[in-house]
């Protein structure tokens, strides 16, 4: 893509789009802020307003040999935002944000790409009947779309939002219009092949619209919490969880280290620390102590439709109480419409970690002056390879004078995702080439082991297998023989 190719294709995208639809300059780099390091920078995007826009950005990029990023809205921060893994220009989806249809007899969405969360929030209180919020831990204006294409988690009971999804619109880099399947919105899955999977985590077409379940709320929910005293009591407790949740109670857990809950409280004590990184074991105790020293928390929530079946699931909740558990205590039970009136939280607050100053208070964590890069391992339900996972991140976190927050996420009872957060502070010389370094030798030290990451992040290695990755690159070849289209990753080792 020479400049000259590039110049003729922006001055076809703002005669066929609008001046207004191609984004150069100061806005150009607000779009692509980000937490994570990430080198390349694109060097303009397109803001269609709708599906035919897309399909016209499309032609004139293969027109002119431009290639394209293709985003819903860009705001994962920590995985690389709306950066392109290459010189492009992005493909923002954000000005497609129409819900299609909701339909509350079946229970399900369609909904444009450039939807928001709190968009769908919206509709969904609006609905006669109840249904669960569609949420995750990153912010209320992030793409629903876009969210679920990366197989990014719920927050909540469905953490899995991509075995969600019903059916997808998608344009090939052709130009030709495909629905996934063609049955119809609500279809199950088609006779052969189910193709709605090649168009996740990867760059074989643009994702325009998407049908996705939504959940009917359940009557009662009990929320509860307590600790785990130490690493020994998580093995015990995640090995007594596991039949549990593979008996089907529905139900919402996680767990979360201390290091988590002290940079999400934040800031660092770089006073008490003596400017010391990382966190000295003697403070990080210290500051543990203000809610009793436990090493984890546990938080969780029972779903149920009457007060008998409430009452039967927390006497199931017995088997957890292993040795090392301590500090149970149940909340008061709340009706299952009450969870879409919950605010949506601020997942991302540990990034003010080591900031060593005041947030503003309308601050987003993408204005932080620190960074932040996620390390996303899937695990067996073991406790023993959970209890290895979280010593490798906080050993292999410590060596780059990093603390590892991890948040363990119980998906089914047969696995689980460890989310691993590295807050470094980016006006230290050499921090951002630090925090790379760290996320790539944790990443690969969990590889080794057989845990690879969930979900892609601009830059890094997928760790896929090569016969893996051969097949895809042939789907690729047939989609988008020209490479129109940026892949997110690359085969590194």
């Amino acid at each position: 893509m020479d400049a000259a190719s590039l110049e003729r294709a922006l001055a076809a995208w703002r005669e066929a789009l609008g001046p207004e639809a191609v984004v150069t300059g100061e806005a150009l780099r607000h779009l692509q802020r980000t937490l994570r390091p990430v080198e390349p920078e694109a060097c303009a995007a397109l803001r269609p307003a709708d599906t035919e826009g897309v399909r016209a950005a499309l032609a004139i990029a293969a027109a002119h040999g431009v290639t394209l990023h293709p985003v819903s809205r860009g705001l994962n921060w920590g995985y690389g935002a709306a950066r392109p893994p290459r010189t492009a220009v992005i493909l923002s989806m954000e000005r497609l944000d129409r819900i299609r249809n909701l339909d509350e007899d079946l229970a399900w969405v369609e909904l444009e790409a450039g939807v928001r969360f709190c968009d769908l929030d919206e509709a969904l209180r609006a609905c006669a009947r109840d249904f669960l919020p569609v949420r995750t831990g990153g912010p209320a204006t992030g793409s629903v779309v876009g969210n679920t294409l990366v197989r990014g988690l719920g927050a909540g009971r469905v953490m899995d939002r991509a075995a969600e999804v019903l059916g997808l619109e998608v344009l090939l880099a052709d130009g030709r219009l495909v629905r996934i399947p063609g049955g119809g919105p609500a279809g199950r899955a088609p006779l052969g092949p189910d193709l709605r999977g090649v168009f996740f985590q990867g760059a074989l077409g643009v994702v325009t619209a998407m049908t996705l379940k939504v959940t009917p709320a359940p009557a009662l929910v009990r929320p509860f919490q307590f600790r785990l005293r130490d690493d020994a009591a998580l093995v015990r407790f995640v090995d007594a969880l596991r039949p549990l949740q593979q008996s089907g109670v529905r139900m919402a857990i996680r767990a979360i280290n201390d290091l988590h809950e002290l940079m999400m409280r934040g800031p660092y004590p770089f006073a008490d620390a003596r400017r010391e990184t990382p966190l000295p074991p003697r403070l990080r105790a210290a500051l543990a102590r203000r809610w009793g020293g436990a090493r984890w928390a546990i938080l969780g929530e029972l779903h149920a439709d009457s007060e008998g079946e409430l009452a039967a699931l927390e006497e199931r909740m017995e088997i957890l109480m292993v040795e090392g558990a301590e500090r149970f205590r149940w909340l008061e039970p709340v009706p299952g419409r009450a969870l879409l009136e919950r605010s949506l939280r601020d997942g991302l607050a540990m990034v003010w970690w080591r900031h060593d100053g005041a947030r503003a208070p309308d601050a987003l964590p993408v204005d932080a002056p620190n960074g932040l890069v996620w390390v996303a391992p899937v695990l067996p339900h073991r406790g023993a390879d959970v209890a290895e996972a979280s010593r490798l991140a906080e050993a292999v976190a410590a060596a780059h004078a990093l603390e590892a927050s991890i948040s363990l996420r119980f998906v089914d009872g047969r696995v689980l995702i460890a989310i691993i957060g590295l807050v470094f502070d980016r006006a230290v010389e050499g921090a951002d080439a630090n925090a790379l370094a760290a996320h790539g030798a944790l990443s690969g030290a969990l590889a080794a082991k057989g845990w690879t990451p969930y979900r892609p992040a601009v830059g890094a290695s997928s760790f896929r297998d090569a016969d893996e990755h051969d097949l895809t690159d042939e789907l690729r070849r047939a989609l988008d023989p020209v490479g129109l289209l940026a892949r997110s990753t690359d085969r590194g080792p």
